[in-house]
Order: C-alpha cells, then structure tokens, then sequence
C-alpha cells in the first residue's frame, strides 16, 4: 500500500491533478474491525477512493466486491 500511495503520487504530479493522500493501516483487522470505526469517525470523509489489502501468502489481484473464495 505504500508502494500504490508512493505510485498515485508521482502520477498526480505528472498529470497536475490536485489531491490528497491518506494511508491508513488496520493492523488486527480481523480481531478488531478496525475500518467501521474509521468510518464512523470521519477519516474517510470527502474520499474519492479507497484501496484496501489483505496480505496472505497467495499473491493475486481482485477487484470490486470479492473475496478469496471467489477467486478460482
């Protein structure tokens, strides 16, 4: 994700588009459900988009609404 937020930036400086980025991590994301509460107190406010990814030791991409059992 580091990588992607480096990347965006750089393409945001080529192309003259005005922004900002914001990284977050979610450690424990799973014990603790970190995201809802980001949510709920406003870090993802006026958001254009957002990235999220799940580290596991198969390495594939997805996209939209998916998870790992819909992957083939």
């Amino acid at each position: 994700m580091v990588g992607a937020a480096f990347a965006i930036k750089e393409a945001m400086e080529k192309h003259k588009i005005q922004g900002t980025i914001k990284l977050f991590g979610a450690p424990a994301e799973e014990q603790l459900v970190s995201r809802p509460f980001f949510v709920r107190d406003g870090y993802f406010k006026d958001v254009d988009a957002a990235f999220h990814i799940h580290v596991d030791p198969e390495l594939y991409v997805c996209y939209g609404v998916r998870s790992k059992h819909d992957v083939g």
